[in-house]
């Protein structure tokens, strides 16, 4: 049997990295694979890998459901473009000038069609469902048995961002005249409210448990991030020395604590708005981002302005385990669970194991 864990063996050995620092924290590698379509058409379903925690891998019109040892526990073709849920359980089909959507599981059994020319978004577990439609300027919420909430519509001119949380099935919305929306792992919209002036929402993100919320607001003068506690329905803003054409990388943790990836630093925002570190990096270009937040660290992706795709790994101190690139990829996302990192690139799967934290 073929595992995913082709080509971990000496061919890792150039990949490696095991980075200390003085409270003995150490990242150690799992795997390592490529994705091509070679090797994709040999891996084969290891029936008693651990399904607790996985990820979504899409590739071509593969998708792979991934666990955190790196063994392939499901795997689905489809013919059409598709929404996967992070977890890789769950996809919907469409078309992009369609008339229909299905709601399928990783084995191919299908759930649900519903007659709809919109573009689905699917949460990490598969939970919701947002549907986008045809213009930008109207989304709504189904959930897995394809059944339209009440009071779920969100209305705005043109919907720049839909995000989720990491783990859970907590939804955030923003829209380009200013208008933005959270949305609870249970389908309802539980605030919303407009930015200062009316600025363009260019990010927004939601904390795994839902208890934080962030948006990143501006025009062509100055932008803001703004700090929502859903507890005490409170909001802090937070001005920021430069003006971001496009979204700013962010995300926020349920400490409301911010992280946001800026031109030539990471900061870490206290949830007074006061900075608690900065991490100078190489001055950085737009691009596909990730932040993600474990047990005590964070792990960031983003595109240096050469072009390589970086990961940095830090504790909730600020101190760097790990600062990589990756120059064979042509993009880096990271997915987390408790203690393991999974980094997806273009060319190449990796997956981490941190210790001593």
């Amino acid at each position: 049997m073929k595992y995913l864990l082709l080509g971990i063996a000496l061919g890792f050995i150039a990949n490696i990295f095991i980075v200390l620092h003085t409270g003995g924290a150490a990242v150690y590698p799992v795997f390592n694979m490529e994705t091509d379509s070679a090797n994709i058409e040999q891996m084969q379903i290891v029936l008693a890998g651990n399904t607790s925690e996985t990820f979504s891998i899409k590739k071509e019109n593969n998708i792979l459901c991934v666990n955190t040892a790196g063994e392939l526990v499901a795997k689905a073709q489809f013919p059409q473009l598709a929404a996967v849920s992070g977890d890789g359980k769950f996809f919907v089909q469409y078309d992009k000038v369609g008339k229909e959507i299905e709601f399928l599981n990783i084995k191919g059994e299908r759930f649900w069609k519903m007659k709809s020319r919109e573009y689905p978004y699917v949460s990490p577990t598969g939970k919701l469902i947002l549907l986008m439609n045809g213009d930008h300027s109207r989304v709504r919420i189904s959930d897995y048995n394809g059944n339209i909430y009440p009071e779920s519509d969100m209305h705005g001119r043109f919907c720049t961002k839909i995000s989720f949380s990491d783990k859970n099935d907590f939804a955030a919305v923003g829209f380009f005249d200013g208008n933005y929306y959270f949305i609870s792992d249970t389908g309802k919209i539980f605030y919303s409210r407009k930015s200062p002036a009316g600025m363009m929402v260019k990010n927004i993100a939601v904390s795994t448990t839902g208890k934080y919320g962030v948006v990143h607001s501006g025009s062509e003068a100055e932008d803001v991030i703004i700090l929502i506690n859903f507890e005490k329905e409170s909001s802090r803003i937070i001005k920021l020395k430069n003006v971001y054409k496009t979204q700013l990388p962010l995300n926020v943790n349920d400490n409301g604590e911010i992280t946001s990836i800026e031109l030539d630093c990471i900061v870490r925002y206290k949830k007074n708005g006061k900075p608690k570190f900065k991490i100078k990096i190489e001055e950085r270009k737009d691009g596909q981002y990730s932040i993600g937040f474990g047990k005590g660290f964070t792990t960031v992706t983003f595109m240096s302005r050469e072009g390589k795709p970086e990961n940095m790994l830090f504790t909730d101190d600020g101190t760097v385990l790990v600062y990589k690139a990756y120059p064979n990829e042509t993009y880096l996302v990271s997915y987390l669970s408790q203690y393991s990192i999974l980094l997806r690139g273009s060319e190449n799967l990796f997956g981490y194991k941190l210790h001593g934290l």
